[in-house]
């Protein structure tokens, strides 16, 4: 209030002049409240003039009054802001001190913030605590705690509240289950929890046995399947994810079985298995449980209520699927299966073909292939048994026992899972039904340059697979085989070069009888030089012996064997004998050859009628220039046949002058084969003797002498 000059309460001023440009002002004030000071230098305010003076009474903390009433514990979340005033218009002069001791015993001063307000000076408190715990505030006016001082606030943090996982998760019905609160990082204040279906009003659950501090137990049975909600307070703050929804669940309207019937115990390695669950698969969980690990499988929807879950082992040994909703198997769970590697089933040779009579063993090794049994089986008992022996440390014996000739497939089972590469065919053969014949394995002789043939049967031998091989100086280069029909093969190479050769004819793999066939190869004798001459060459005289010679430049062919003779005619075929059995036969054929010198040969042959012939002559199977020759046979001579006529036979007799001469004709077109011949009987003439067309010749005399002149006339010395 402004009040007169001179009156009492007024402050009193002193002022003092230091002499130096500054002055010291005395204010004495009679009685505390706010006054208005005005500072002047000549006549005019300084700057800052008029100055506000509080005046106070002297300090009396016990007059400090909080704004806020606390209670002795404050309880605040972390991080939030506490804000309290306190007012000291009353309270003398003085200065408000703030400390603030934590949790952890370090104290830390707070500065307030001073407000007057109206004739009220208020001091303003703001702290957030940042650790967990009680704080403890104490407040001091000039050193002397204040009324309501030390404050206590206690500081919590539910999202540091730990709920057990079975809030989480699933419960199977009529399970009673177990899950806890975890407060001591939370800090210390009341937790409530209540539990509610949905549909009834929440009830309010009791801690079971104490536990050490800040751990809170709670028990619950599942009695209906369906949700529920757990809704967790502390200090009245609703913890993070709360309501808690839960899930009551009926594990046995869940199952578990094997989609593929196959797979009833085994898996195999690298193949894909699919397992099917069926039912309500909330909280169901498919795990696939190995030697070395553990796998989570995904459900795959396939339409209502039904799920596959799929897996590819990689390893072998015993497996299990397990099945679980909420923790608990379903029907079905566990599927224990043995996870098998047939691939590592190995095998020594197996063979393809088998010999009647003849068993094979294969020997097996299972190491790696998991724990299985190994079994076998044949197609066709009848003509293959099969069957295994266990030898142990993973060693087993295939016995193939060939019963006849046919065929049958074995398969080899691993665990009742086909071991890769069976089933397998066995083919049974009997090669003592096979045969290979030709002209050069008979004869032990072939041509180097020439295709050599043979022939190769395999009737009644059973299935197989024919395979010749030619071994000799030089290699054979390609052997033809060409399946002729069914059973009948033929076999064609060529020998580049001269010498004994080995042929091995294989049926089925195994060597025919006989074989292999040894078989000596020389160079092709060359016939072109041959020549052959004589009479016999055209034309013969039926049971006369009739010569041909042969001129060549090789030597020793019958004795090599390599020089025939055929003659063939009028129904019959020659027959070959020694020269000196060499006769007139009316039944047969004959030829005899004999060799000369310098690869020279004679050659002779008897035919037993007259008609066509025809003479083949060939040297080491080639043909000689000319052959095969033509023979005409002959008639054999006949003179009773003959015809004479002319002047000189028609009259009984006939005179001529010496020095001319007489002529006549003899027809001979009917008297066989032979010669014309004549001589004088009586008196010396010389005669001439012509053959004429159509077997007629012509004779002409002349006398030397007078007188009687008597001539004979014979055909083939026959008169």
């Amino acid at each position: 209030d402004t009040l007169p000059i001179g009156d009492p309460r007024l402050p009193k001023l002193t002022i003092k002049d230091n002499s130096d440009g500054t002055y010291t002002c005395n204010i004495l004030a009679p009685e505390h409240g706010q006054y208005s000071l005005h500072v002047c230098w000549l006549k005019q305010p300084i700057t800052g003039s008029p100055f506000t003076l509080i005046v106070r009474p002297a300090s009396d903390a016990s007059k400090c009054i909080l704004s806020d009433k606390f209670q002795e514990v404050i309880t605040v979340l972390l991080n939030t802001a506490v804000e309290f005033a306190v007012d000291t218009t009353v309270a003398g002069y003085g200065a408000l001190d703030v400390v603030v001791t934590d949790p952890l015993h370090r104290a830390n001063k707070v500065t307030p913030t001073t407000e007057e307000h109206g004739k009220h000076t208020l001091h303003h408190v703001k702290l957030a605590p940042k650790i967990v715990g009680v704080h403890t505030v104490n407040l001091t006016w000039d050193g002397v705690g204040i009324p309501g001082s030390p404050l206590k606030i206690n500081a919590i943090d539910p999202s540091q509240c730990i709920v057990s996982k079975f809030l989480t998760d699933t419960i199977p019905l009529g399970k009673t289950v177990d899950f806890t609160v975890d407060t001591q990082l939370a800090g210390n204040a009341a937790l409530v929890v209540m539990v509610s279906d949905g549909v009834a009003e929440p009830v309010a659950m009791k801690p079971i046995n104490p536990l050490p501090t800040g751990m809170h137990e709670y028990r619950y049975k599942a009695t209906k399947v369906g949700w529920l909600y757990f809704d967790i307070l502390f200090s009245g703050n609703r913890l993070n994810g709360s309501p808690f929804k839960v899930l009551v669940v009926d594990p046995s309207r869940c199952s578990v079985s094997v989609n593929d019937p196959s797979l009833a115990k085994f898996l195999v390695v690298k193949k894909e298995a699919t397992f099917a669950i069926t039912g309500e698969t909330i909280s169901v969980r498919v795990l696939m449980k190995c030697p070395s690990r553990e796998h989570e499988l995904s459900l795959l929807p396939q339409g209502k209520d039904l799920y596959f879950s799929k897996y590819t082992p990689s390893e072998v040994g015993h497996h299990a699927v397990v099945v679980t909703c909420s923790g608990e198997h379903v029907r079905g769970s566990p599927l224990n299966f043995a996870v098998l590697n047939p691939s590592m089933c190995l095998f020594n040779t197996v063979p393809r073909y088998l010999l009647v009579g003849t068993p094979a063993i294969v020997a097996i090794t299972t190491r790696g292939a998991g724990p299985g049994q190994l079994e076998c089986s044949s197609s066709n008992t009848s003509v293959v048994m099969a069957s295994v022996t266990n030898n142990g440390q993973d060693s087993y014996y295939l016995t193939l026992t060939p019963l006849s000739i046919g065929e049958a497939a074995v398969n080899v089972l691993w665990g009742q899972c086909s071991i890769p590469s069976t089933p397998f065919t066995i083919g049974v053969c009997d090669i003592s039904q096979c045969s290979a014949y030709g002209r050069g394995l008979t004869s032990g002789v072939g041509k180097t340059g020439e295709p050599f043939d043979l022939t190769v049967r395999t009737t009644q031998a059973g299935p197989g697979e024919l395979v010749v091989r030619v071994q000799g100086p030089k290699t054979v280069q390609t052997v033809k085989v060409t399946k002729t029909t069914d059973d009948t093969y033929s076999v064609t190479f060529t020998t580049p070069d001269v010498g004994q050769y080995l042929i091995d004819v294989w049926w089925a793999g195994f060597p025919i009888p006989h074989s292999p066939y040894k078989v000596d190869f020389t160079k092709r004798t060359d016939v072109s030089s041959f020549t052959a001459t004589g009479s016999g060459v055209g034309t013969c005289v039926a049971l006369k012996p009739a010569k041909v010679s042969l001129i060549g430049s090789v030597g020793d062919l019958l004795k090599k064997g390599l020089m025939q003779v055929k003659l063939s005619g009028e129904g019959f075929e020659s027959k070959v004998v020694l020269p000196s059995e060499l006769k007139p036969s009316t039944t047969e054929a004959l030829v005899s050859i004999a060799e000369g010198r310098k690869g020279t040969y004679e050659i002779q042959y008897c035919i037993p009628k007259a008609g066509q012939f025809s003479l083949s002559i060939v040297v080491d199977e080639v043909e000689i220039p000319g052959s095969p020759f033509q023979i005409q046979s002959l008639p054999p001579p006949d003179a009773i046949q003959c015809s004479a006529y002319g002047s000189v036979v028609e009259e009984s007799s006939v005179v001529h002058a010496l020095g001319s001469s007489i002529e006549f004709k003899v027809d001979v077109s009917k008297a066989g084969a032979g010669t014309m011949t004549t001589r004088a009987v009586k008196n010396s003439c010389k005669t001439f003797v012509t053959e004429e067309e159509n077997r007629v010749y012509s004779i002409r005399v002349d006398p030397k002498e007078a007188g009687q002149l008597a001539i004979e006339v014979l055909w083939d010395d026959v008169p």
